[in-house]
C-alpha cells in the first residue's frame, strides 16, 4: 500500500518551498502593489544628482506615473528615454530594472540593477532589487548575497532582513529564516511580509496557535491584505479543519475577487474534501481563468478527478502541468503520479527523476520516485529513493510513512514497524500510517497491538491510498477499507 503522494501546493505560504517564498517577498512597488510597503527613504532622487535635467526628472516621474498604474510596456518606454538623456542616472536605470521585475524579463532585469549599483552603489534599495530578480532566476545565494550588502549599507533595512529570511528558506535554514524575519518585524512593527515571514516558519514547526497570531498581525497592518488570509486557510488545511480553512481563502476572495488565485485553488482543495465536486471544479476553472498558466491549478483538477476515480483525466491535468512549466518540479512530481495511477509506472519513474534534475532538494520529487519504484515492486529501489528523501527532510511524515510500506514488503517487518511509528510521531492523524502499522504488528502475530492500530485508522479521515492486487497490479483504494479488513482478519486470528 502507498499512501498518494502529498499533493504540495508550491505557492502556498506555510510550505515554504521556494515559490512560495517567492509569492510572498518583499518587493519595493509602484504605488504600493504590496500593501504597506512604499520606497525606503534612501532612494536617491534625481534632483540630488548634479547631472540631472528637467527633462529627465520629469520623464521619471512620467514612468512612475505610468508603473502605477501598472501600464509597465509604456513606463519602459519612457524611464528608458529617460536614461537616453541622462546615461549616468542610477536611479532610471533602477526604475528599469523594477519594470523588467514586473515584466517577468529577470535576466534584463538583473543587468539594469547592476548598472545602477555600478553608478551609485551606497544605496541599499538596488541591492534589495537585484536580489528579488536573482531569486527569480533561482540564484539564492547570490540573491542571499545582495541583501546581505543591503543590510550591511543601513543594518535597520527591514525588508532586507526579510529578503534574508526568503533566501534561507528556500536553503531550508529554518531557524536563520525565523531569525530574520524576527528581525524585520522588531526593526519595523509595521512590516507586513516580515510577520507573514514569521507565521510560515511557525507553520513549519507546527505551531498553528501562534502561526496565526502572526498572519493576525499582518491583518492588523492591513486589514485588506488578501494574502495573510490564503497563509491562514493553509494552516487550517494543515490541520484538517476545511470550514475554518474555507472561510478565510472565502474571506481572501471577498477582498480581490479578481486577483486571488490561490484563494480560489485553496477552496478547490477543501470543497475536493468535503467531496463538493462541482463546487471544487467551478473554484479550480475560476483559478484558470484568472491565471490560465497556474500549474497548482492544474493539479487542483488533477487531484479533483483521482478523488473521483476519473484516472485519465487526471493523468490529462497533471500532464498539463508539465506544459504549462516544463522547469517546475513540482510539476513533474504531479505528472509522476498520474502515471503511477495509471499504470504507467516506468514513465513515472523518469517524471519523477526528470523532476530531481531540476531540482535536487525536492522531497516530493523522492517520494515520488520510491511510489514508482514500489508501484514496480522495486522495493530496494524504493528504500533508496525514500531515504534519499528522508535525508533532505527528517520531518516528512509522508515519505516516512512510504518507507515504512516498503520495508513491510521486504519482510522487514521490525525496521518496518519501527519507521511507521517514527512517521506517526511526526503526524498522527494519517489513517494510511495505523493502517499500514497495523498490517506490520499483525505479521508478527501482534494482534492486540494490530487491531489497536486499525481502530486508531479508522477513526481518522479517510484516505486515498494505492494497494496491490496480484502480481504487480496497483488500483486506488482508501485507508479505511484497508484497516476494515485488516481489524476483521485481526479479530478472526
Amino acid at each position: 500500500m502507498v499512501k498518494l503522494t502529498k499533493k504540495t501546493r508550491p505557492y502556498r505560504g506555510l510550505i515554504g518551498l521556494f515559490v512560495a517564498v517567492l509569492a510572498g517577498m518583499s518587493i519595493p512597488s509602484f504605488v504600493m502593489l504590496a500593501p504597506g510597503y512604499a520606497y525606503p527613504a534612501t532612494l536617491p532622487t534625481e534632483r540630488q544628482e548634479e547631472s540631472n535635467t528637467e527633462q529627465e526628472y520629469e520623464l521619471i516621474q512620467q514612468g512612475l506615473t505610468l508603473g502605477s498604474q501598472e501600464k509597465f510596456d509604456e513606463a519602459l518606454i519612457i524611464l528608458r528615454k529617460a536614461i537616453e538623456v541622462n546615461p549616468n542616472s542610477a536611479v532610471a536605470h533602477y526604475y528599469v530594472g523594477l519594470v523588467l521585475f514586473y515584466q517577468n524579463k529577470f535576466d534584463e532585469s538583473v543587468t539594469t540593477y547592476q548598472k545602477a549599483i555600478e553608478l551609485a552603489p551606497e544605496y541599499p534599495i538596488f541591492y534589495v532589487g537585484l536580489a528579488n530578480s536573482l531569486q527569480r532566476l533561482r540564484k539564492t545565494e547570490d540573491a542571499l548575497t545582495a541583501y546581505r550588502k543591503a543590510i550591511e549599507l543601513n543594518p535597520e533595512y527591514a525588508d532586507a532582513y526579510v529578503g534574508v529570511g526568503d533566501s534561507l528558506s528556500i536553503q531550508r535554514s529554518w531557524g536563520d529564516a525565523l531569525a530574520a524575519y524576527q528581525k524585520a518585524v522588531e526593526l519595523e512593527p509595521q512590516n507586513l511580509k516580515g510577520y507573514i515571514g514569521v507565521g510560515n516558519q511557525l507553520a513549519r514547526q507546527k505551531k498553528w496557535d501562534e502561526a496565526r497570531a502572526a498572519y493576525g498581525k499582518a491583518l492588523e497592518i492591513e486589514p485588506k491584505y488578501a494574502h495573510a488570509y490564503i497563509v491562514i486557510g493553509d494552516s487550517y488545511i494543515a490541520q484538517k479543519k476545511w470550514d475554518e480553512a474555507l472561510t478565510a481563502y472565502r474571506k481572501a476572495i471577498e477582498i480581490d475577487p479578481k486577483r486571488q488565485v490561490y484563494a480560489y485553488i485553496g477552496s478547490g482543495d477543501v470543497l475536493t474534501q468535503q467531496k463538493k465536486w462541482n463546487e471544487a471544479l467551478t473554484a479550480y476553472r475560476k483559478a484558470i481563468e484568472i491565471d490560465p498558466k497556474n500549474v497548482d491549478a492544474y493539479r487542483g483538477l488533477g487531484d479533483l478527478s483521482v478523488e473521483q476515480n476519473q484516472l485519465d483525466k487526471a493523468l490529462t491535468a497533471y500532464r498539463k502541468t508539465t506544459e504549462i512549466d516544463p522547469q517546475n518540479s513540482y510539476a513533474w512530481v504531479y505528472f509522476s503520479q498520474g502515471l503511477r495511477y495509471n499504470n504507467q509506472n516506468e514513465e513515472s519513474v523518469n517524471a519523477a527523476r526528470k523532476a530531481i534534475q531540476i531540482d535536487s532538494n525536492n522531497v516530493d520529487a523522492y517520494n515520488a520516485l520510491g511510489a514508482a519504484f514500489a508501484s514496480q515492486d522495486k522495493f530496494d529501489e524504493a528504500v533508496t529513493a525514500y531515504h534519499q528523501g528522508i535525508e533532505l527532510d527528517p520531518s516528512n511524515a509522508s515519505i516516512r510513512a512510504n518507507l515504512g510500506e516498503a520495508l513491510y514488503f521486504q519482510e522487514k517487518y521490525d525496521e518496518a514497524i519501527v519507521t511507521l511509528r517514527q512517521a506517526i510521531e511526526l503526524n498522527d492523524s494519517s489513517g494510511f500510517t495505523y493502517a499500514m502499522l497495523g498490517e506490520a504488528l499483525q505479521k508478527q502475530n501482534k494482534l492486540d497491538e494490530a487491531a489497536t492500530a486499525y481502530r486508531k485508522a479508522l477513526n481518522l479521515p479517510d484516505e486515498l491510498i494505492t494497494t496491490r492486487v496480484g502480481e504487480q497490479n496497483w488500483v486506488i483504494t482508501k485507508s479505511h477499507t484497508m484497516a476494515q479488513k485488516g481489524l476483521q482478519l485481526a479479530l478472526k486470528q
